[in-house]
């Protein structure tokens, strides 16, 4: 394969030449061989890709209704483990930065009090939730945000363990969420 940038015109021909060289028929295929590990990871291990791009090849990859809720509970572990990685309901430390940066007034003061923690906490689960919702609508319509929505509200009334995470999309508290948000037709 010759030297290509990110973005080149081919790109998903490119995309799929990497993933075959590596011994995956497809893109899902190569997703599923290596669950719940954030889409910049993967990307990492191709090189030369970009996160987006296996997301979009992943949802040109499906056949049909049932495939693209499969799709969508493999982004949502994905996208937890990305951006809640200590857990769910642990929050992660706010970086220092330099006494001489204009950003100081972000920086960490000291150990979190119980509503900072709380807001930090909320603020890094919502960051789940409009990540993954932004990923599902891209090339579609708003039919799919009432799901999400009812799978979302589903996955916080489940309540899952404080530092909970998935290692896989058929988690059983993901599968829960979708049971109930998106459950599969009879």
């Amino acid at each position: 394969m010759t030297q290509s940038t990110t973005w080149a015109p081919d790109w998903q021909c490119q995309l799929l030449e990497k993933v075959r060289a590596i011994g995956y028929h497809s893109v899902t295929e190569f997703l599923s061989a290596h669950p719940a590990e954030p889409y910049v990871t993967m990307a990492r291990k191709l090189g030369n890709t970009a996160a987006v791009q296996l997301l979009r090849v992943q949802r040109l990859e499906i056949e049909d209704e049932a495939g693209f809720r499969r799709a969508a509970m493999d982004c949502m572990a994905r996208e937890l483990v990305t951006h809640l990685p200590k857990g769910w309901g642990v929050p992660t430390e706010i970086p220092e930065v330099p006494k001489d940066s204009m950003w100081t007034h972000l920086a960490a003061h000291g150990p979190l009090k119980t509503n900072e923690i709380e807001d930090r906490i909320a603020f890094q689960t919502a960051g789940v939730y409009a990540s993954w919702m932004s990923l599902l609508r891209e090339d579609d319509s708003t039919s799919i945000e009432p799901l999400a929505d009812a799978v979302w509200t589903a996955l916080k009334n489940l309540s899952p363990p404080t530092g909970w995470l998935p290692n896989r999309p058929s988690d059983p508290i993901i599968m829960r969420a979708f049971e109930i948000g998106w459950p599969t037709k009879p």
